[in-house]
């Protein structure tokens, strides 16, 4: 890309993408209203699209949980149940790409199953709803507190592109769960799949 180029924000937070808007409307409340902009709710797949294929000179960004970037850096990515991917690049203020929580079902179900597949969450504080739901539904299990790898989505996106079709097939992603439930209002609860017969619900 030389020369001026056009950003696409997507946000993982809808807060933020709201507080960006009023910004936007502050610096040019005519232009906003004249271009009718809002926040509208999508898909990941509608992100990793464009940011795959958009022109020449047109760069569609992901903007990080601000909230949860702050909470990474203070605490999360220095509890004992965590593991920063070696590829992963931060300081003490700063972190590369948008933070991801990832969970192997091995680990969680003590590889009682030969299945394995891989949650992605973008809150530690779904990863810990989904680990308590799962233990209280399964108390038979003697489940050992499983170890939480630390890593960002634009990365593991390159990263799945090089895998296997097999491989990919095992990952899932989750919506963080407020966002999920401001967008889905009629939602009680939702169902998190770790394996082919078992459920927990959050």
């Amino acid at each position: 890309d030389e020369g001026p180029v056009t950003v696409g924000l997507f946000f993982s937070n809808k807060q933020d993408a709201e507080s960006y808007l009023h910004e936007v409307c502050l610096r040019d409340p005519r232009g906003a209203q004249n271009l009718g902009l809002s926040v509208k709710s999508t898909g990941l797949d509608t992100f990793y699209y464009l940011n795959r294929t958009s022109s020449p000179r047109i760069q569609v960004k992901m903007i990080s949980n601000l909230e949860e970037l702050d909470l990474l850096l203070s605490a999360n990515i220095k509890k004992n149940l965590s593991f920063v991917n070696p590829k992963q690049k931060y300081g003490q203020n700063w972190f590369k790409g948008t933070p991801i929580y990832i969970l192997r079902t091995d680990d969680i179900n003590n590889k009682k199953y030969t299945v394995t597949k891989k949650l992605v969450f973008f809150s530690r504080q779904d990863v810990e709803k989904a680990l308590e739901a799962f233990k209280k539904n399964n108390p038979a299990l003697n489940i050992k507190e499983p170890t939480i790898e630390i890593y960002n989505l634009e990365n593991y996106l390159l990263d799945l592109e090089k895998s296997s079709n097999d491989f990919i097939q095992k990952v899932k992603f989750f919506p963080p769960y407020d966002s999920y439930k401001t967008n889905n209002k009629n939602v009680k609860d939702v169902e998190i799949e770790f394996s082919e017969n078992k459920k927990i619900r959050k």
